[in-house]
Parts: C-alpha cells; sequence; structure tokens
C-alpha cells in the first residue's frame, strides 16, 4: 500500500526480482494498492510515475521463517470464531460509509474493531479467527 496525491492513472514498476502483478488505487487517488510476486528475498524499489512526475518507494521481502516449531494446522482443540468485518466491531468511525438501516450495506466494522475486541474473543476461548470481507452491492 502507498500512499500520496494524483495516485488515481499511476503506473507502477517493480525492480529486477519483483515482478508488479497488479496496482489498484481509491477513489480519491490518495492510496495505491499494489500486488507484488517477489521471487526472492531482498531489499527492492517500486517505481511510482504519473503525470506529475514519478517517485521512488522502498521495498523488503523477508526471507520465509523456518516452519519447524512455529505453525501448526488445525485440530479439534481448537474453536474457530468467523467475523463478518463490517459487522462485529466498529474501531474506526473516520472509514464508515453506507446506511445502517440497509441490510445489504456496510456497517461500519473494521479491523481496529476485531484489534480492540481481541481480549474478548480470548476470554471466548477462541483460538483462530476466520475473517469474512463483505462487499458493498
Amino acid at each position: 500500500m502507498l500512499r500520496g496525491t494524483g495516485l488515481r492513472d499511476a503506473e507502477v514498476h517493480g525492480a529486477r526480482g519483483l515482478e508488479i502483478v497488479g496496482s489498484k488505487p481509491n477513489d480519491t487517488g490518495t492510496t495505491l494498492f499494489v500486488d507484488v510476486k517477489v521471487h526472492r528475498a531482498g531489499s527492492y524499489t517500486i517505481k511510482v510515475s504519473t503525470r506529475d512526475g514519478s517517485a521512488n518507494a522502498p521495498f523488503e521481502a523477508l526471507a520465509p521463517l523456518a516452519p519447524k516449531g512455529r505453525f501448526q494446522g488445525f485440530s479439534s482443540n481448537d474453536l474457530m470464531y468467523m467475523i463478518m468485518t463490517d459487522r462485529f466491531a466498529d474501531g474506526d468511525p473516520s472509514n464508515d460509509k453506507g446506511d445502517r438501516n440497509d441490510p445489504l450495506s456496510y456497517h461500519g466494522g473494521d479491523f481496529q474493531g476485531i484489534i480492540d475486541h481481541l481480549g474478548y474473543l480470548k476470554d471466548l476461548g477462541v483460538t483462530a479467527v476466520w475473517i469474512g470481507v463483505e462487499r458493498e452491492p
């Protein structure tokens, strides 16, 4: 995610070893979401060009962590809790949009709301969270 201004029509190019798969600006052109494919760990530069000029953004891809002793699958001992992000908790009212009276509209929940309620989920005995994201029609 890159932030700036005038990013609606930005062109994005990656350095050798970093493949730009796609990019999408937000509606106001202040944020650019860039999908990359990393071929190896290292430090890279992403070049963003607009009609007003260009800028370089640093990007670092870390080496994968060794899986031994770090990762495990799910078992019958786990309690998974599914959260529909927009319906769970509103942690940042500044990003609210939509009509809460319309069951098909965005209802204000966000990732900050989930973070703010991690203690609640832990108290329930939740060991894994499955996050669903509702899209506006």
